[in-house]
């Protein structure tokens, strides 16, 4: 299983569930892990930059649980939240909420994966509707993005919990 582990990423062993390990780490990334996505032996990591030049966009080789590597990155202004990669691209939701008037908007990242080394930027773009996203999937040859206006959260007395709401 692969994840965030604040500032990198962790391969863990759930061969037993009661008790993961961690088997293998990345090299520390800029800021801190916001979502991941992993397809075959190529993961994606997203993060927040502490500067403008940070790398926000991360492409991992993972070949060895023990030893992954990040082989390549972008650098992208704003914070990346959700990540999921199909067809050779990956495909993510950077929010680019405006800090005067707090209006939240995020943008459909598409980045060509095929040679991690040299991810390419393919497209930066508000998508009509789709602007208050906060998380995308790949699903056959289309993308779906989850809303904020499809969630509806409740508090119980052990958690939040957020439930989908299905537009009929």
């Amino acid at each position: 299983v692969w994840g965030g582990s604040g500032p990198g990423g962790a391969a863990l062993d759930v061969s037993d569930p009661a008790a993961p390990t961690v088997v293998g780490r990345t090299a520390l990334m800029a800021g801190a892990v916001t979502g991941m996505a992993v397809q075959g032996t190529t993961g994606v990591a997203l993060g927040w930059a502490r500067a403008t030049t940070d790398d926000t966009f991360h492409v991992l080789d993972l070949h060895e649980p023990t030893a992954p590597q990040v082989v390549g990155g972008l650098s992208l202004p704003g914070t990346m939240v959700s990540v999921a990669i199909g067809h050779g691209h990956a495909y993510a939701l950077r929010d680019t909420t405006d800090p005067d008037t707090f209006i939240r908007r995020f943008r459909l990242v598409a980045v060509d994966i095929r040679d991690p080394q040299q991810p390419r930027l393919v497209n930066d773009d508000v998508v009509s509707g789709a602007d208050d996203a906060v998380d995308v999937q790949v699903k056959g040859d289309a993308l779906a993005a989850v809303s904020y206006t499809h969630l509806r959260a409740h508090e119980t007395v052990l958690a939040l919990v957020c439930r989908l709401l299905l537009a009929k």
